[in-house]
């Protein structure tokens, strides 16, 4: 868009004016050409880069690849609300494989992030307002925010302390969808002055690589079709959401308009405070009794009212058409932001015979060989300059090219249509009234290109000044981190060298301990062999006189039989003295009978 300034302010306007096919004019077409080229060129590869960037924003790994990691997770975390963790089956990751696979084969399954189910007390199977809401977004439940998880969480919780049955009518009364792409996580943000949740985390972290696959297990398709065998809700990335921004109050029954009512009697109400809740209806009553805006007896007959109709609004909530009820944006998936930037940096050009003019807020068609009406601003008789090929160069093209400007004399020349149509003087007046348009255009084009260009070196000294900031910080930082890291180098050196020491001084004392021992272990061994030898000259003459005790006994037992003999002889004179010489010492009694010794075998 060209932002054209009043006459009485362009004071830096040139007082001199060049004549048409001029080297000045067209060193002005050539800069303003080059410039509005640039500047398009510009918008080409930013849109290029945030395109790039959306389509790689989705493609991230998930940590559960092995089915180690899913087996440990499954014993830490349950993730189903009625006791039935073996209904189901949770398989691993393949490497590459990201939230955005489609799968048509069967079996079918659905990515679910664990962080956002063990954070937000998410149970499986879904309940069926999860499942409607899922289906009227048209979003699989990985394509849902975790922070909008966080508002249907919240809205289930609160409607349970009030007895109200959740429904998606309601629930859009309080929230619309914020944006939209296939791109990107689809997220739900509260109707404008409707909020009644607080968020979980401004920004919810830690959480994108940590999804795995759901799939029904054996005899349990309720976790993801209905019992005609239908699609609960979409299992898949989708590339179509639905826009939705709201929910038309005509539609909503009676016991709606009780809920809607109800929940708007009510502050904002803090998700922390409701999970830690879910399961103490007391706590619960209290807590939201504190945060209602109404007295306790108005509410308590809120309460009475959804009670007495709840099994009613049950079975019309499983039987309503949801998007019957809602407003939808039918233009479907779009880039709101981008549109926006887009469209605020748009020219204004108009294209020969059959034409359509964009600006910013306005469009208009043309036809061919109908002759373009002067467009006033809301300037002091200034017009928007709209050129079939751009600048003053439409002077030259001859009855092809139409101009729109605005001359000095408007009404003169409002039904004329092209230059030849002019008279000679009117002509010139045209042709100078034209450049002096020109003039103007490539005047208000060069003073955006250098605003935008200040801008641009602003904020490029801005990022220099961040950059420098951060660098001297990065600077400070590494001389302190070094300065740090030589000190504890320093110290485990000295720490490193006093064990070394000690390990030195404790190996010098055992060397000489060592030796200490050697000497002390020669000593012995030489006294022992003093003692070896000494022992053994007793035990020679230990043996000797043994031996020599031994003869001395065998002489004197035989002498002393001997002796027994003669005192036998005198005692008994008549015994035969033959006999008794024949009687030996050594003889031996065998079975009566005095028979010689004979040495035992083994001696």
């Amino acid at each position: 868009m060209v932002l054209l300034r009043e006459l009485d302010d362009a004071k830096d306007y040139p007082a001199v004016i060049h004549p048409v096919g001029s080297d000045w004019e067209r060193q002005t077409l050539t800069v303003t050409i080059l410039r509005c080229l640039g500047l398009l060129l510009s918008l080409v590869i930013s849109n290029l880069d945030s395109i790039a960037t959306i389509s790689t924003s989705m493609e991230i790994s998930s940590r559960f690849t092995t089915d180690e990691f899913v087996s440990t997770f499954r014993q830490a975390v349950q993730v189903s609300g009625e006791g039935g963790e073996n209904r189901f089956v949770i398989d691993p990751v393949a490497l590459g494989e990201f939230v955005t696979t489609v799968n048509e084969q069967e079996p079918h399954y659905f990515y679910m992030y664990t962080h956002v189910l063990q954070t937000l007390h998410l149970w499986l199977p879904f309940n069926s307002f999860e499942c409607q809401i899922l289906r009227v977004m048209n979003v699989a439940p990985c394509q849902l925010h975790p922070n909008s998880w966080t508002f249907l969480k919240a809205f289930q919780v609160a409607c349970e302390g009030l007895d109200v049955v959740p429904a998606v009518g309601v629930f859009f009364c309080f929230f619309h969808v914020k944006n939209v792409s296939p791109h990107s996580l689809i997220s739900i943000s509260s109707q404008p002055n409707k909020g009644r949740f607080s968020l979980y985390a401004s920004n919810f972290k830690n959480y994108r690589d940590t999804f795995v696959r759901f799939r029904c297990g054996k005899g349990f398709p309720e976790l993801m079709f209905d019992a005609y065998g239908n699609r609960l809700f979409p299992f898949y990335w989708s590339s179509s959401p639905r826009l939705i921004k709201g929910t038309r109050p005509g539609t909503l029954n009676e016991y709606e308009r009780l809920a809607v009512s109800a929940l708007s009697k009510f502050q904002v109400l803090s998700f922390v405070e409701l999970i830690s809740r879910e399961d103490k209806p007391q706590s619960l009553g209290e807590y939201m009794g504190s945060m209602s805006t109404i007295s306790a007896q108005q509410r308590a007959t809120l309460v009475l009212k959804a009670r007495s109709q709840k099994a009613e609004a049950e079975r019309a909530a499983a039987s309503a058409d949801a998007m019957s009820q809602l407003v939808v944006e039918e233009s479907g998936v779009k880039n709101t932001k981008r549109k926006n930037s887009e469209g605020s940096r748009r020219i204004s050009v108009v294209i020969p015979k059959k034409m359509k003019v964009t600006g910013d807020d306005e469009e208009e068609d043309e036809v061919e060989g109908e002759p373009l009406k002067p467009r006033r601003t809301k300037g002091r008789g200034l017009t928007s300059l709209d050129s079939g090929e751009g600048g003053s160069s439409a002077a030259t093209k001859g009855k092809e090219a139409s101009i729109s400007c605005c001359p000095l004399n408007p009404e003169k020349y409002a039904r004329t249509s092209s230059l030849s149509d002019l008279p000679s003087e009117d002509l010139r007046q045209a042709t100078i009234d034209h450049h002096i348009q020109g003039a103007l255009l490539t005047y208000y084009l060069s003073n955006r290109q250098e605003h935008e260009s200040i801008d641009f070196r602003n904020k490029m000294e801005s990022a220099d000044t961040s950059l420098s900031a951060l660098e001297k910080e990065f600077v400070t930082a590494k001389s302190k981190f070094e300065e740090d890291l030589a000190a504890v180098k320093a110290d485990q050196e000295e720490k490193v060298k006093a064990v070394v020491k000690a390990k030195e001084d404790e190996m010098v004392a055992l060397r000489g301990k060592l030796v200490t021992v050697e000497g002390e272990l020669t000593e012995e061994k030489a006294k022992a062999k003093t003692q070896q030898e000494e022992a053994s000259l007793n035990v020679e003459a230990l043996t000797g006189r043994i031996e020599k005790l031994e003869v001395e006994g065998v002489s004197q037992f035989d002498e002393g039989f001997k002796f027994a003999l003669e005192q036998v002889k005198v005692t008994f004179p008549d015994v035969d003295a033959i006999k008794l010489s024949e009687l030996d010492s050594v003889n031996q009694i065998v079975e009566g009978k005095i028979v010689p010794y004979v040495l035992p075998p083994s001696e």
